[in-house]
């Protein structure tokens, strides 16, 4: 299981991860968030497109694909035709409003403990290309770059 799934999925129902306006979003209602989306992410074919506003959706259905076994396309936005040349299948787009609805009864355990996420070149010369990294190698990433620029509170720097 990588570190930052694990703090999410262990941390106190109370515990703030995410600040939104004046108000914290708890590890509590992130789980509550994935698991309003696993039956879905459950039901899709392969891997699910992931395109969220929001930073605590985005890590609930990581979290939910996590505990369905299943690994994550991040498309640079949701338009009908790009994700069509992505090969985005019917009902595989998770986006806000996949969070909304749904029963968030019992357990979020983890299936895939490093799951694969499949980034996408820009396409400018060619159709857009899979860049396919492990969870666990983009959070070695970070805490190369962490070590090597200092941490920051409130920024991504690259990676």
């Amino acid at each position: 299981m990588t570190g930052f799934l694990e703090t999410v999925l262990r941390a106190e129902p109370s515990q703030p991860l995410f600040k939104r306006g004046e108000s914290w979003i708890t590890a509590g209602e992130v789980r509550t968030l994935a698991l309003r989306a696993l039956p879905r992410v459950r039901q899709a074919r392969t891997e699910i497109f992931l395109h969220t506003a929001s930073l605590s959706r985005f890590t609930a259905g990581l979290l939910a694909a996590a505990a369905a076994g299943k690994d994550v396309a991040l498309p640079a936005h949701a338009q009908t035709n790009y994700l069509a040349e992505l090969g985005c299948p019917e009902g595989a787009l998770f986006n806000d409003l996949a969070f909304e609805h749904g029963d968030a009864e019992g357990e979020l355990t983890l299936e895939q403990h490093d799951p694969l996420l499949v980034l996408f070149t820009s396409g400018s010369t060619d159709k857009p290309k899979r860049v396919e990294k492990n969870f666990s190698r983009l959070e070695t990433e970070g805490r190369a770059l962490e070590a090597q620029w200092g941490a920051k509170a409130t920024h991504v720097i690259a990676t």
